[in-house]
């Protein structure tokens, strides 16, 4: 540690004694706990903070009065603190102030980028270049250009969620280095303001209205991008056999498992049939020609997308994994994946990848596939990072529907039956809509007996009353509709998820309100209007206000088979569910 008396020396006439007391009060003010304020603010100094140097290697900054972030050369900081006396307060806001120090050249174009660390068990004296800490976290907040002097604050209210121990690692790739003030300097130590407000009393929970939690699926499931429920073109349920079924992560086992919904209790029953052991892994569902197919995406380490396809015994009411499969296929690290398989027998992907739209499909057999190429149509074929892409089977042939937010446009192509598979002439290339910020990567399709594909779609629009959600329908001969609307920005609307019951001529469009529980509008199938408002709550719960992610099945319902939605919750790490009973009237549910 620095020598404590050089930052807060006693007068010179002092003996030892004096000297050393105020040498410990120093020490005491340099590591002093947090202090309160009026405005239920907490503010905490350091416990530690250094920072290392990639042209001093093997040596120790921890008791240097400042520090340091660059790119030429490498310069890293690190701070670490103790939060304590949060207790059962929420935190509104948690800020990380650093001083820009005085010097000539201490600020920067960049006043760098501040992650959070999960190693808290290093030490200032401890850390050098060559023992520095992994930055594994994501950028918490980021500051531009500062000045000398400066009070800088990087928001990090993300990672402070309550009392502990926090390390946060500042870095910056700018050549200029920056230079704060650290807890060592005399004055413009770094600290941590937390600001707190007291929660007010929850009710006892009770549901709004019907909707079931499921089994947990735990921490390694979600990312921040990366739901358990996503993606929106996907499917993760089906219907067979009087029983609805679904692939879920289960906790206890540690992998993806085919499950039944019992209908006397409700609940998921595992299986036991096993589907993928890669917790980040998500899939695609097809019921089709009396075999189970699933492709399986994964955008870890390797990125390896996968199809497997099972056989069902009635006997036994379970899936058997065919031999051979599972077997890899392209579009290994996408955002989303589906199949379908056209009338002649040949599974198609498709997907985006490297900001194309990427089709591939089946040889002679399920398991033999071909190279994939980018969809051979005369445009729109590049898109913005955030795009997906969705195959659907059509009457004559498969179509492939995607997102363009660069063009501003939804396209549609399509490939004739038995054509080969990259032979541009055998393409049609449609615009489904275009224009008006129509274009966001949410859409889901679904495919009438008559042929009409119906596709239920976000746009990207802002302006109250506007349309947020809509529902796009294509005829037989390929000509689009104008965008029905299905409800407006007003009451952010998202994850649109696309239903069709022909026997009772209806279309049900499902989707996440402002991203807190799932509601539904319903219209009639062959006259398109859909009510005004915020829809009917279908799973809402007091229990957690973050249900998304709308899912069920590529199939068409009707009385027989009832409806079933799955979603998710982030913030409880569960699935939820509820079915509908197809056969009673609206007004009776």
């Amino acid at each position: 540690m620095r020598n404590v008396s050089h930052v807060c020396k006693p007068a010179g006439s002092a003996g030892p004694r004096v000297a050393r007391r105020a040498w410990l009060v120093a020490l005491v003010l340099l590591a002093r706990p947090a202090r309160a304020e009026a405005d239920g603010t907490l503010a905490f100094t350091p416990d530690a903070d250094t920072y290392v140097h990639a042209g001093a290697r093997g040596r120790n900054f921890g008791t240097a009065p400042r520090l340091a972030a660059s790119g030429a050369p490498v310069r890293q900081s690190f701070l670490r603190f103790t939060v304590s006396g949060i207790g059962s307060r929420v935190v509104a806001q948690a800020v990380l102030r650093f001083t820009v120090g005085p010097g000539r050249h201490a600020g920067s174009r960049a006043g760098g980028r501040i992650h959070l660390v999960n190693d808290n068990g290093w030490t200032e004296a401890g850390t050098t270049y060559h023992t520095r800490l992994r930055i594994d976290g994501p950028v918490l907040a980021e500051q531009a250009a500062v000045a000398v002097k400066q009070a800088v604050d990087f928001d990090v209210t993300t990672a402070v969620v309550g009392d502990g121990t926090y390390s946060f690692a500042l870095e910056s790739s700018a050549r200029d280095a920056v230079w704060y003030q650290s807890r060592q300097a005399r004055s413009g130590r770094p600290e941590l303001r937390v600001v707190l407000v007291t929660p007010e009393p929850k009710p006892e929970p009770k549901p709004e209205v019907p909707g079931v939690e499921d089994l947990g699926f735990g921490p390694a499931v979600e990312t921040a991008v990366s739901k358990a429920t996503g993606e929106k073109p996907e499917s993760k349920l089906w219907y067979d056999d009087g029983t609805w079924w679904a692939t879920l992560f289960s906790l206890d086992a540690g992998t993806y498992r085919i499950h039944r919904l019992d209908p006397a209790t409700d609940t998921w029953i595992d299986t036991g049939t096993f589907v993928d052991e890669r917790p980040m892994s998500r899939q695609d569902v097809l019921s089709d020609g009396g075999r189970l197919y699933m492709v399986s995406r994964f955008d870890g380490a390797p990125p390896e997308s996968r199809l497997l396809r099972y056989t069902y015994s009635p006997a036994s009411r379970s899936h058997v994994l065919d031999p051979g499969f599972p077997v890899s296929i392209p579009g290994g690290g996408t955002e989303s994946m589906t199949l379908a398989r056209d009338p002649g027998g040949t599974l198609w992907i498709a997907y985006t990848l490297d900001r194309r739209v990427f089709v591939a499909s089946t040889r002679a057999s399920d398991l033999d596939w071909r190279a994939p190429f980018v969809v051979p149509v005369g445009e729109g074929t590049t898109v913005d990072p955030d795009d997906i892409a969705g195959v659907q089977r059509l009457p004559g042939g498969i179509g492939v529907f995607w997102s363009n937010q660069l063009t501003d446009k939804f396209y549609f192509a399509v490939h004739r039956d038995g054509a080969p598979a990259a032979d541009p002439a055998a393409w049609q290339l449609e615009i489904a809509a275009a224009g008006g910020n129509v274009a966001d990567d949410h859409f889901n399709l679904k495919l009438a007996s008559d042929g009409r594909l119906f596709a239920a779609v976000k746009t990207s629009r802002s302006n109250p009353n506007s349309t947020l959600l809509g529902l796009l329908v294509r005829s037989p001969a390929g000509v689009w509709s104008p965008l029905y609307k299905v409800t407006d920005v007003d009451f952010n609307p998202t994850r649109p998820l696309c239903l069709l019951d022909e026997a009772a001529r209806r279309v049900y469009v499902f989707y996440s309100l402002d991203q807190s529980a799932i509601y539904y509008k319903v219209s009639d199938l062959d006259s398109i209007a859909f009510p005004d408002g915020r829809g009917t709550p279908f799973i809402v719960s007091t229990l957690a206000t973050d249900i998304n992610n709308p899912t069920s099945t590529k199939q068409n319902v009707d009385a027989s088979t009832g409806l079933v939605v799955l979603a998710s919750s982030t913030e409880r790490m569960t699935y939820w569910h509820r079915r509908l009973d197809l056969a009673a009237p609206i007004s009776a549910r």
